[in-house]
């Protein structure tokens, strides 16, 4: 509904409570006496057609009353009103190219149509438009609203859901080159040639209406020629490129049904006794009116289609059926197709719009094609005089009756018809408005559209500067728009960069903590490695020392290699080199190696000895002794010597202490020896691996066997030769890619980089160039593989 019919309603509510209460009020007495007399206590106890029964004889009781004029009046006044300052509003706001007449049709004509959609039963008011073209909007909603049917709409949905196929006809191939035939060759049609859209609908509609029929027999000529107004009218709702969308054939598919359903049994014409009765009878009725409107018409007809004068009977009931027999093969094929083909489009919906809006009364189809068929033979009855064969009045016929306009058939009609047709559309209205000057209607003539103050005249030169102005405001407003536009674009991408750049930051700045942890770390398991490694060390002395003192308990050969000791005779002889030679305490002895005269020291028996070189001072190598012996001269010597190893590399003396070890049975020249007790170094104990660390374990010996194996599989690291070639052409691609890094760098930058300059980069540039740099590397090295891929084919060939 339109703006100001909004405002309309709310002014008529608010500014017009007297007048309508008062019309209420009379309203709810007549229908009270409706139900008094009805024997009803209650009016909610009829049903729905009762209700609207009830009402519309209360309405037509008030109808010319006081109560009933007054509030016509005061809307009447309220609408023209509300119509002007719309139109006014237009006028001054939008600056629109039609007149301020143009602009009130207009919005009219909306609100109309608002008002049709609303309430579908207000059809009937339509009949205003008798004789009158209907604007395309107004002639979709009208043919919409009477030819609605929503039980047709519903099945053809209902049958597509369920199974498509079953909407195609048997005969579909058929029907859809007859339509694309009757495009192409008919005249009247080429406003809908070259469209898709139409040639689509048509066949579909066809379709579905020859397989709704249940028949064996093929489709009609003339049901192909019926569908063409429809078509027309909705050609602005259908794509010229694509098929029409599923509404508007859902659409089509309702009117076009609902119109062959209700054509009256002439124009179905099927061939029964029934349609041959009434085509008689409509021939009969055209015959009679010709002769009252157009006499020459007949006159003429007769003699053409009967040209020889003996089979001309001179009685008026013979010229009457000579008549009769010559307008039948006239007519017949005319009333049939509707006028399809014979009138141009403009015209045919002309006369279309008359039948549709009439359709719903009785007798009006029949009374209006009859005035049509007269008004055209009337109007080509000159021409007609140039034929001499029934043949020759067709083709003349096909000729010039495209050529009629609507102004012609209006004016005929106005003349001549206008009256009787009219009346029959009102015989049972009284409500409807018998006249279409306003000044003669019974609501006050609407006056606001031209008693209007009229606005201040002014000069060309001030409305062009006027309209400058205009033009300058509204250029400077679209660029502050462009501006704003601009700016606004601007900044977002300085907020993108400005994120871009935080992000590289942040990354930067993550990258150098992560690679610092990482060094951090690595420099931290590295001592733990380290100290591991000591204290593993330590440990393995710590037990070799054990197992050497086990060994000496037990009287046995250690099992570990002997190390060479250093022993020192504290007697002034110096120090000398020796080793040891025999077994036991029995047979034992040192024998020097080098030096001066040879000496000895042995121990036999019970008794100690000693003897050395007498000579060079050097050191004596022994391998190690079980016990430490304690040497001493028994017979008349002052002199004690003491064997004493030189410190190995045992932590430090004090893990050493004196013990007395059960010697050999002693000589009468000897004493127990003594030998230090070994103090064990204290250490930290090996902690017990727990799940989670063994667990570990596992996984780790795993994957250095998997390991293993992809060395072996990838690197050739069990054969040589294999692993040879590898590492030459993974060093070749290795110096490929220095080169190559060279080589861009030359590429982008025009120089090498030198040592640190990357680095000195910011992070976008630094990122920007590395994908430059590689983007550059990929291209040489697909080159490379390309040629390389060529020069193996051309080999192998």
């Amino acid at each position: 509904m339109a703006e100001w019919q909004d405002v309309a309603e709310w002014e008529t509510i608010s500014t017009s409570g007297m007048e309508w209460n008062v019309f209420l009020r009379e309203l709810h007495d007549a229908i009270q006496q409706q139900l008094t007399e009805s024997h009803v206590q209650y009016f909610s106890d009829l049903s729905e057609a009762e209700k609207e029964l009830f009402m519309q004889r209360a309405t037509k009781a008030l109808e010319g009353g006081s109560a009933y004029t007054n509030l016509y009046k005061k809307v009447s006044v309220l609408m023209d009103q509300n119509l002007n300052e719309e139109v006014s509003r237009q006028l001054l706001e939008d600056a629109p190219m039609d007149t301020k007449s143009d602009l009130i049709i207009e919005n009219a004509e909306e609100g109309a149509l608002s008002l049709l959609r609303k309430w579908p039963d207000m059809k009937d008011k339509l009949h205003i438009c008798l004789n009158q073209p209907l604007p395309l909007p107004l002639r979709q909603t009208a043919w919409r609203l009477h030819l609605n049917n929503s039980r047709v709409r519903k099945q053809y949905i209902d049958l597509l859901s369920a199974n498509p196929r079953a909407a195609i006809s048997e005969y579909d191939y058929e029907i859809s080159q007859r339509c694309e035939q009757l495009i192409k060759s008919e005249p009247t049609l080429a406003d809908l040639r070259g469209s898709v859209g139409i040639f689509y609908g048509m066949k579909a509609v066809l379709s579905y209406y020859h397989s709704s029929m249940k028949t064996k027999n093929r489709l009609r000529d003339v049901d192909h020629l019926l569908i063409v107004p429809f078509m027309h009218v909705s050609a602005p709702n259908i794509s010229k490129k694509e098929p029409p969308p599923g509404r508007v054939v859902a659409l089509l598919v309702e009117e076009f049904k609902t119109f062959m359903e209700g054509r009256p049994g002439f124009v179905i014409d099927s061939g029964s006794e029934a349609h041959t009765d009434e085509v008689m009878a409509f021939v009969d009725k055209v015959a009679k009116m010709l002769q009252a409107k157009h006499p020459d018409a007949c006159k003429v007809i007769a003699e053409k289609y009967s040209p020889s004068k003996e089979k001309i009977v001179a009685t008026e009931t013979g010229s009457f059926a000579l008549l009769t027999e010559a307008l039948l093969s006239v007519v017949r094929p005319m009333i049939r197709s509707m006028f399809v083909t014979y009138l141009k489009p403009d015209t045919l919906l002309y006369v279309w719009d008359q039948y549709v809006i009439g359709q719903d009364t009785p007798g009006f189809p029949t009374e209006w094609l009859t005035i049509v068929t007269v008004t055209i033979l009337g109007l080509v009855k000159e021409k007609l005089k140039e034929a001499n064969s029934p043949a020759a009045m067709e083709k003349i016929l096909k000729e010039e009756v495209p050529k009629l306009t609507i102004p012609q058939l209006q004016y005929e009609v106005k003349q001549h018809h206008y009256k009787e047709l009219y009346s029959m559309l009102t015989r049972d209205s009284k409500a409807a408005v018998p006249v279409l000057d306003p000044t003669q209607a019974l609501h006050p003539p609407w006056r606001h559209w031209y008693n209007d103050v009229i606005p201040p005249y002014t000069k060309p030169q001030d409305r062009r500067k006027a309209r400058e102005e205009r033009e300058a405001e509204r250029e400077r407003f679209l660029q502050q728009q462009k501006d704003l536009e601009t700016h606004r674009r601007e900044q977002d991408a300085r907020d993108r960069r400005d994120e871009e750049e935080e992000y590289l930051r942040m990354a930067a700045a993550d990258r150098q903590r992560v690679e610092q942890e990482r060094i951090r770390l690595e420099e931290q398991i590295e001592e733990e490695r380290r100290r591991r490694l000591e204290a593993e060390q330590r440990a393995a002395d710590e037990i070799e020392q054990l197992k050497r003192q086990i060994a000496a308990l037990q009287n046995q050969k250690p099992c570990v290699k002997p190390k060479k000791y250093v022993f020192t005779l504290n007697e002034g002889v110096g120090r000398m080199r020796g080793r040891w030679v025999g077994g036991g305490a029995e047979g034992g002895g040192w024998k020097g190696a080098e030096g001066g005269r040879k000496g000895e020291i042995r121990v036999k028996g019970r008794e100690e000895r000693g003897r050395w070189w007498e000579g060079e001072r050097d050191t004596l190598c022994l391998p190690p002794p079980p016990l430490i012996y304690l040497i001493q001269e028994k017979i008349q010597s002052p002199h004690v010597y003491i064997l004493q190893p030189t410190p190995s590399p045992i932590p430090s003396r004090a893990s050493y202490i004196s013990r007395i070890l059960i010697p050999p049975p002693p000589s009468r020249a000897s004493r127990p020896p003594t030998v230090p007790a070994v103090i064990p170094v204290p250490r930290t104990p090996t902690p017990a691996k727990t799940p989670v660390e063994q667990k570990n374990q596992i996984v780790t010996d795993f994957l250095q066997r998997v390991l293993l194996g992809v060395n072996k599989v990838a690197h050739a690291d069990s054969f040589p030769r294999e692993k040879a070639e590898l590492d030459g052409e993974t060093e070749g691609y290795l110096q490929q890619n220095v080169k190559d890094i060279k080589r861009a760098q030359k590429e982008i930058f025009g120089h090498y980089l030198k040592p640190g300059e990357f680095d000195g980069m910011d992070p976008k540039r630094q990122q920007e160039t590395s994908e430059k740099m590689i983007k550059l590397m990929q291209k040489w090295r697909e080159e490379r593989r390309a040629k390389d891929l060529e020069e193996h084919d051309g080999k192998d060939f």
